[in-house]
């Protein structure tokens, strides 16, 4: 890793009005094994940069790199991977658009982990109340 690498895992809604309210997350970013950063390259929040990947100088990585990928600009995007040139025939345009919503899947994981601990919840009733019949017939 390079001088001047800023690795940002806090991040803020981009609504103005969850804003206020102070709300802020913090996303994971993993760096994998074998991954060269280059001087001033900026890793924005729940970035994955994959083994033996390269990161250009002054980059700003905004989305996952795959393994054995090399990245440039601004925003980063793949020009290498597996050791040979991506053709990529696209305007790049800096956008917050294209950024995932932290807000979003703040609410998504949250979703999830409700499902499963209603399923866990659902299960200790069923054994619970089979429990409690045993009981019952042991009693008689």
């Amino acid at each position: 890793m390079a001088p001047n690498v800023q690795i940002y895992a806090a991040t803020h809604p981009t609504d103005y009005k969850l804003r206020l309210q102070e709300l802020e997350m913090a996303y994971p970013i993993i760096i994998e094994d074998n991954v060269w950063i280059g001087g001033g390259t900026i890793i924005c929040p729940g970035v994955t940069i994959g083994k033996n990947s390269v990161i250009g100088a002054g980059s700003v990585v905004v989305s996952d790199v795959p393994p054995n990928s090399t990245v440039v600009g601004v925003p980063g995007k793949v020009v290498k991977q597996d050791g040979e040139r991506v053709n990529r025939i696209q305007s790049i345009v800096l956008d917050q658009i294209d950024l995932p919503n932290p807000v979003d899947m703040d609410i998504e994981k949250l979703a999830r982990e409700n499902a499963e601990l209603r399923q866990a919840l659902e299960t200790f009733i069923i054994h619970y109340q089979n429990s409690e019949a045993i009981r019952r017939e042991n009693k008689k």
